[in-house]
C-alpha cells in the first residue's frame, strides 16, 4: 500500500488503548483525515512528542480499505514555529470551538483545502489582533462562506434587489429578504449597519478585525444570524459551544471587576 503525504493541523487527540493515540487531522488537500498513531505515546517511538494539538505539520499515513476506516500514522513532521501558543483559556475554547466546526464540516477534498487555510488563517492570528470573541465571529462567517452556506448579503434571496436597507432572516426560511418579500414568520431583523458589518468580516484577514471598529450590539446580532445559520446547516449542537461562550462570560465579568 503507498504511503502518503499531506500538510495537516492536529485537531485533536486521544489516547488509544495503552500507547496509542487517535487524532483527527485537517489536510490541505484530502479535507478530515482520523489517524492512529500506533506506540507513539513509548518514549523510543519516532512520533512520541510529535502531535500536539493545533500544530501543523507533514503528515504520512496509510489509507484505510474503507471511507470510515483510520489511517495509519506513519510520520509527523511540524513546521519549525507552527505551534500555536495559547494566551488564555478564551484563547484554547475559541481553537476548540473552530476545530469542532471544521470537523463537522469537512468532507471532500475542495472544501477541506478552503477550511485548511480558513483555520490556518486563525492560527496565524493572535491575540493583540483580535480578541477570542471577534476572531470567532470572524470564523463562523467564514466557515459559512467557505462551504456555501452564507446568503447573499447584497441581494435579497428572493426578487434579487439589492439589500440597501433592513434585511430580514425568517425563522425556517434560508436567505436574506427585503421588506417587500419578507416570509410571514418570526426571525431576525438585520438592519444597515449589521449587514456592512457581515460584509467585512466576510473575506477580512482576522488581523484587521479590530480596525473594523465593530460595536457590541452590532456584532451580537452578526453572531445570531451566524449561529443560526450554523445550527441549520449542522442539525446537532456544538458542545464547545457552551464552554466557549462560558469562558468569555467569565472574562467579561472578571474585566469588570478589574475596572472597579
Amino acid at each position: 500500500m503507498r504511503v502518503e503525504s499531506t500538510e495537516a493541523i492536529v485537531l485533536r487527540c486521544r489516547p488509544f488503548r495503552e500507547t496509542s493515540t487517535l487524532a483527527d487531522l485537517l489536510s490541505r488537500d484530502r479535507g478530515l483525515i482520523r489517524v492512529v498513531a500506533r506506540g507513539n505515546l513509548r518514549p523510543r517511538s519516532s512520533l512520541h512528542g510529535r502531535l500536539r494539538v493545533f500544530s501543523r505539520g507533514q503528515a504520512e499515513y496509510l489509507p484505510g480499505r474503507g471511507n470510515g476506516d483510520l489511517f495509519l500514522l506513519r510520520s509527523f513532521q511540524p513546521h519549525p514555529g507552527s505551534e500555536r501558543t495559547l494566551a488564555s483559556l478564551e484563547d484554547a475554547a475559541l481553537l476548540y470551538y473552530c476545530g469542532e466546526l471544521v470537523s463537522a464540516a469537512s468532507g471532500g477534498a475542495e472544501e477541506g483545502g478552503r477550511l485548511f487555510a480558513l483555520f490556518e488563517s486563525l492560527l496565524q492570528c493572535t491575540v493583540s489582533q483580535a480578541t477570542p470573541r471577534e476572531a470567532g465571529l470572524w470564523f463562523e462567517l467564514n466557515w459559512l462562506a467557505s462551504l456555501g452556506l452564507l446568503p447573499s448579503l447584497d441581494r435579497c434571496t428572493d426578487c434579487q434587489a439589492p439589500l440597501s436597507g433592513p434585511a430580514f432572516s425568517p425563522t425556517g426560511a434560508e436567505g436574506l429578504f427585503c421588506r417587500r418579500c419578507r416570509p410571514r414568520a418570526g426571525g431576525q431583523v438585520i438592519n444597515a449597519g449589521v449587514l456592512s458589518v457581515l460584509r467585512r468580516l466576510t473575506g477580512t484577514p482576522p488581523s484587521r478585525i479590530t480596525s473594523l471598529r465593530i460595536s457590541p450590539a452590532q456584532a451580537a446580532a452578526a453572531r445570531r444570524l451566524a449561529r443560526s445559520l450554523i445550527d441549520t446547516a449542522i442539525g446537532k449542537p456544538i458542545q464547545s459551544r457552551r464552554f466557549f461562550d462560558s469562558t468569555l462570560a467569565r472574562g467579561s465579568r472578571a474585566g469588570k471587576r478589574e475596572a472597579l
